[in-house]
C-alpha cells in the first residue's frame, strides 16, 4: 500500500486566528464573526470540492467532512471519537491559507520508507532533536487543539522558530553516503525549510 507526506508552508497564526484554541479550556469560539466564518467555509468547500465529494462516512455518528469543517470554524465542541475528520478539515484550512510544497520524494511511498530515511538521517549525524521524520514531520501531532486521530492522518509540524535549527542540522551532516533516493528525500525536506523561511511561515505535514 502506498502512503505519502503532504507538506504545507503556512502561517499557523493565520490558522489559529480562524480556529482558536486553548490547552487549558479546550475549544474556544472562533475569532471570526459569523458572516466572515460562513464566507470562509463556502470558499474552502468550493476550492476543495473534490475532497467533499470523496468523503466517506462509515458510522452513523461520524461527522461528514463538511460538518467537521463547520464545527472547527464555528468553535463548537468536537467529538473525540472522530479526530481523523477534524484532522482532514484542518488540512483543508492549512491548504487554503498556505502553499502546497513539492512532495514528489514523499508520495506513493511504502510504509517502511519513512523509517528508512529516518535511520539514514540518524546515521548521517543529523540531530534528531532538531529534525526527525518520525517525531517532527509525521507523529508530532497537531499544532493546535483538535482531537487526536486514532488512525490516519498523522500530523507533524515545525514552527518557524524551529526551522532554522532543523535546516542547520541537515546542512551540517554528510549526506554523501546515503542511497540516492534517500538523499533526494532529505534534500526535499531541506527545500521545504527554504520555502518556509522565504515565506516567513511554519511547516505542517499530513501523513496518510
Amino acid at each position: 500500500m502506498s502512503y505519502g507526506i503532504t507538506a504545507i508552508a503556512v502561517s499557523l497564526q493565520d490558522v489559529e486566528n480562524v480556529i482558536g484554541g486553548d490547552t487549558k479550556s479546550g475549544w474556544l469560539l472562533s475569532r471570526l464573526l459569523g458572516s466572515a466564518s460562513s464566507r470562509l467555509i463556502k470558499t474552502i468547500k468550493r476550492e476543495f470540492a473534490h475532497r467533499f465529494e470523496q468523503d466517506d462516512v462509515l458510522e452513523d455518528d461520524e461527522p461528514t467532512l463538511q460538518q467537521a469543517l463547520d464545527d472547527l470554524l464555528a468553535g463548537r465542541a468536537l467529538d473525540t471519537s472522530y479526530g481523523h475528520k477534524y484532522a482532514y478539515a484542518f488540512e483543508l484550512i492549512c491548504n487554503h491559507f498556505g502553499e502546497f510544497l513539492d512532495n514528489s520524494a514523499w508520495s506513493a511511498m511504502g510504509g517502511e520508507w519513512a523509517e528508512q530515511v529516518h535511520e539514514a538521517m540518524k546515521q548521517a549525524g543529523i540531530d534528531e532533536q532538531a529534525i526527525s521524520v518520525n517525531d517532527h514531520l509525521m507523529c508530532r501531532g497537531a499544532p493546535l487543539s483538535i482531537p487526536e486521530p486514532h488512525d490516519f492522518p498523522f500530523i507533524g509540524f515545525l514552527r518557524k522558530s524551529e526551522i532554522a535549527k532543523a535546516a542547520h542540522a541537515i546542512d551540517s551532516a554528510d549526506l554523501s553516503s546515503m542511497d540516492e533516493e534517500v538523499r533526494e528525500s532529505v534534500i526535499q525536506i531541506r527545500g521545504w525549510f527554504d520555502r518556509c523561511q522565504q515565506l516567513d511561515c511554519d511547516l505542517v505535514c499530513f501523513y496518510y
